[in-house]
């Protein structure tokens, strides 16, 4: 039935796409929390890397440790969720935060080839995390969709 086929549809959503972008989301806010609350230089600046202000050696060595063990990789298996299941984008358009993601991650591959060359000279990718815009796009429509398959569940139990 047509029901049966929509919670088929929101299960693969919700365990290929939103759901394991979700816990990457949070995982990596925790993560980003963890690195501010402990190790934000204590200039004042509104960027770890703020123009007009001096990162030591150390915090930038920090920095790259932190950016290639732990912000990274999650980055990267953002990426993979995104591109590997573009075809569960609810509402079937690729959101914009989800390209500025890409984008990012993108940038910060050659990033980390310059590190692992010996080239300290960037520090950051060229175009920032949009992490607020991610989720955004991301909440609402894991939400909805937990919300949806409880009640496909539910329903589909009473038709039996």
């Amino acid at each position: 039935t047509a029901r049966v086929a929509r919670l088929d549809r929101v299960n693969q959503q919700l365990r290929l796409l939103y759901g394991p972008l979700n816990a990457l989301l949070e995982s990596s806010a925790a993560a980003w929390n963890a690195f501010t609350s402990a190790y934000w230089p204590a200039h004042g600046q509104a960027a770890y890397f703020a123009k007009g202000f001096e990162t030591t050696d150390e915090e930038k060595a920090r920095w790259r440790l932190w950016m290639r063990e732990v912000f990274h990789p999650i980055n990267a298996k953002m990426e993979r969720v995104i591109t590997e299941n573009l075809d569960l984008v609810d509402g079937g358009e690729m959101p914009k935060a989800f390209v500025d993601a890409l984008a990012h991650i993108s940038a910060y591959h050659a990033v980390l080839r310059k590190w692992d060359a010996g080239d300290f000279a960037e520090h950051t990718s060229i175009i920032n995390f949009p992490a607020a815009a991610l989720k955004a796009a991301v909440k609402p429509a894991y939400d909805r969709l937990l919300h949806e398959q409880v009640h496909l569940i539910a329903s589909t139990q009473r038709k039996r």
